[in-house]
């Protein structure tokens, strides 16, 4: 009885044992079959066609495009010059486009999606930033297209010695331009102060310049000397009602320099500089 249990035993281990090592071998024999397939070429891998230095390219082109466009014409608005920047700056791609465009239409599986992904992120980042740039050039310069002359009869202001005469108003898009002479009739110098102190009233509404872009455009202070005559255009944001019929410009702190037996300082000093009654003509 012992022996015919050993015997099995014996026989059962030869099995498990000679099914391990069958078992074994043919793992080894897959793998190697699995090597052999792989000897081949590697697939090849698709080259993208929006890589990092066509994208700076092209930018740099747009906004080298945009600030040569807005110096050589700056009443140009800033949608027209975004898209001649972006048509400029696409070249270089339509080149590389035509170049690669045989090779990826034989590729198996191969569309026009990449084109179109690269178009649309190229169109809204170069577009969008030649935007910007020109838009902020125009906030800067005031260099707009005039869509109107609203001045209806030159006008003149008085602050004792000082005299500022208005002889033109004009309307852009986003500005108020107010053009003055100021004539000083005595040896007194007078300082105008600009920035953050001179407004354009129409009605209830106040076109002031003390924004960001005001302090870079205009000057902080407007020097008149003695016996002397300047002119000046002033860009006012915003812009008055089609049916306004006058407006107010002043400026609220003027100070000034030396003396003049003519006149006396009590009459004009602490007082601002107020040109009233602008008459504006109605906007067809």
């Amino acid at each position: 009885m012992h022996d015919r249990s050993a015997r099995w035993c014996l026989l059962w281990t030869f099995d498990i044992g000679v099914g391990v090592r069958v078992g074994t071998s043919q793992d080894r024999r897959d793998q190697r079959r699995a090597a052999v397939r792989r000897t081949g070429p590697a697939p090849r891998r698709r080259k993208r066609f929006l890589t990092l230095g066509r994208a700076v390219l092209f930018v740099g082109i747009a906004l080298v495009v945009g600030g040569v466009v807005k110096l050589l014409l700056p009443s140009m608005t800033p949608l027209l010059t975004a898209g001649l920047a972006v048509a400029l700056g696409a070249v270089p791609l339509i080149i590389d486009l035509l170049r690669e465009l045989p090779e990826r239409r034989r590729a198996r599986g191969a569309t026009m999606g990449p084109f179109a992904a690269a178009a649309f992120v190229l169109l809204v980042v170069g577009g969008g930033t030649a935007y910007v740039l020109s838009w902020t050039i125009d906030r800067i310069t005031s260099d707009e297209t005039v869509r109107a002359q609203r001045l209806g009869a030159p006008v003149e202001g008085t602050l004792g010695p000082l005299v500022a005469k208005v002889e033109k108003v004009e309307v852009t898009d986003n500005f108020t331009k107010v053009t003055f002479t100021a004539v000083n009739r005595s040896a007194i110098a007078a300082k105008v102060s600009v920035v953050d102190s001179c407004r354009l009233i129409a009605g209830q509404a106040e076109f002031r310049l003390d924004g960001l872009f005001d302090v870079l455009r205009e000057p902080f202070f407007l020097d008149v000397p003695g016996g002397g005559t300047i002119r000046k255009t002033f860009a006012f944001p915003g812009t008055p009602e089609p049916g306004r019929t006058t407006v107010t410009m002043t400026c609220g702190s003027v100070s000034w320099t030396g003396s003049d037996a003519q006149w006396s300082g009590r009459e004009f000093v602490g007082r601002p500089l107020r040109v009233a009654d602008i008459e504006l003509a109605p906007v067809g």
